[in-house]
């Protein structure tokens, strides 16, 4: 027997997400039209154990977009650049400060950290970006991509893991800078080609461009906010960003980001995941490493 109810909100769901034209407008939905549970958990030392299993942090959806907006003011005072780069492997404060970027109006250029000293120089250039946010473990190695450029004074560098420190600094009503009704067509982020086959080519996406995207893919999802999905795609290729997080915020998943690919097996079966967007190469470490789970 079909249940008309769970298909009606479905569909509901589904026009609500057509309408979304803003990475803020998407946020801001997710946030408010679905229960107030954990948006997002990941793996965090500085939160105390509970028994014996690993130290997990938990942030609502009220916390999240309270922190976007608070993130959005943070960076509109930070730099009077266009374009601020985030080069760090997966975490909560890379989502937040693309969040808080692209929500005071900014642009997110978006760079592998294992990029070595000439690229990062070079893409940094060519999306005309001198303010960086980076992981600690890449500080040396973007201060040096920093000194090639031209105007290498210029160049601000700060640490993405002090991120959230700096956010609760500001004081919560100031969110002034936040704004869900930018142009659709306005740049949202540069992403970049892997550099295979050439030097690498910064690819601009608007904010319809994105939320297309994830719109598109969330309504592969189930609709009423059951899942609970797996960030583990490397943030800085659209795929991972877009289709790996901002589909499940759109339709009301839960996100666990994972801590490190090795783990990734044991914490989708540890923290019950029902949906990983994942490319062949996973499965099959995944197989694998179940197969010797059970051996």
């Amino acid at each position: 027997m079909i249940n008309t109810t769970l298909v009606n909100k479905r569909n509901a769901a589904r026009k609500a997400m057509d309408d979304l034209q803003t990475i803020g407008e998407l946020i801001e939905y997710s946030c408010l039209e679905y229960d107030n549970g954990a948006m997002f958990e990941f793996a965090d030392d500085k939160v105390q154990r509970q028994g014996e299993g690993e130290a997990i942090a938990k942030i609502s959806r009220i916390q999240f977009l309270i922190e976007c907006k608070v993130a959005a003011s943070y960076f509109a005072g930070l730099t009077d650049d266009d374009a601020v780069a985030i080069i760090a492997g997966n975490s909560y404060e890379w989502i937040l400060a693309f969040a808080g970027i692209t929500g005071c109006g900014k642009t997110a250029v978006a760079i592998d950290q294992n990029s070595n000293v000439e690229d990062i120089a070079y893409m940094l250039d060519l999306a005309d970006c001198r303010t960086v946010l980076c992981a600690s473990n890449a500080m040396d190695r973007v201060q040096r991509a920093a000194n090639l450029l031209q105007d290498a004074s210029g160049v601000q560098v700060h640490c993405l893991e002090e991120l959230r420190g700096r956010v609760h600094l500001h004081s919560a009503s100031s969110a002034a800078c936040w704004n869900s009704s930018h142009d659709a067509d306005k740049l949202a982020a540069i992403y970049f080609t892997s550099g295979t086959t050439g030097k690498q080519k910064g690819v601009p996406l608007t904010h319809r461009n994105i939320v297309v995207s994830a719109v598109g893919n969330a309504k592969t999802f189930r609709s009423e906010g059951s899942e609970k999905a797996i960030a583990c795609l490397p943030f800085h290729h659209c795929y991972g960003l877009f289709n790996g997080v901002l589909s499940a915020l759109a339709c009301g998943a839960s996100i666990y980001i994972n801590s490190r690919l090795i783990r990734l097996a044991g914490e989708i079966r540890d923290r019950q995941v029902t949906t990983a967007i994942v490319v062949p190469a996973m499965l099959e470490m995944i197989m694998k490493i179940s197969r010797a789970d059970k051996d």
